[in-house]
């Protein structure tokens, strides 16, 4: 039990089994919804036209510029694009806690990586997990890295992926 709380191979052993769970439901079209699909198709409507889709809040500017390469397979290549996007807050979130001192550092990754929502939203397009990363990211390079310049600019850019994270 020691080795899934606190071992390092524990956390990527969690990320890749997200990974692979997470493509297996994105190739079966389990969590397909509309809000993945919109995802996609934003995506794809900032590589027709950039400038008009990136100063449109609703459809979610940074999302827009970080799927956009991937829109161009479909939608399951930005949905599994955004599987992997997802899993990186499991890692992060490990190496947050770590950092800071935490007895257990794995056991919020794990929390976070078998919460429902979290599970089935990194394979359906859920921008409610981009915002997870996003705040994963920013408490990884405060915590972490000491890049307080690089977290001021991911926090910067948070209302832009969700417009709640504006108080963050």
């Amino acid at each position: 039990m020691e080795f899934l709380l606190k071992d390092r191979g524990a956390v990527w052993f969690l990320t890749i089994a997200y990974i692979l769970f997470g493509l297996f439901f994105v190739q079966t079209d389990y969590t397909l919804n509309d809000e993945g699909l919109l995802t996609h198709y934003w995506a794809s409507w900032a590589r027709q036209d950039f400038l008009p889709v990136f100063f449109f809040q609703k459809v979610k500017p940074v999302l827009c510029a970080l799927y956009l390469p991937f829109s161009t397979g479909g939608v399951h290549a930005t949905l599994a694009a955004h599987v992997v996007v997802s899993s990186m807050s499991i890692p992060m979130i490990a190496a947050a806690a770590r950092a800071l001192g935490q007895r257990l550092p794995n056991l919020p990754a794990i929390v976070l990586a078998l919460s429902p929502i979290y599970f089935y939203g990194g394979s359906s397009g859920l921008s409610n997990i981009d915002g997870v990363v996003g705040v994963s990211l920013v408490l990884y390079l405060l915590s972490s890295r000491t890049w307080p310049l690089l977290a001021g600019v991911v926090a910067g850019l948070l209302p832009w992926v969700r417009f709640e994270l504006a108080v963050f």
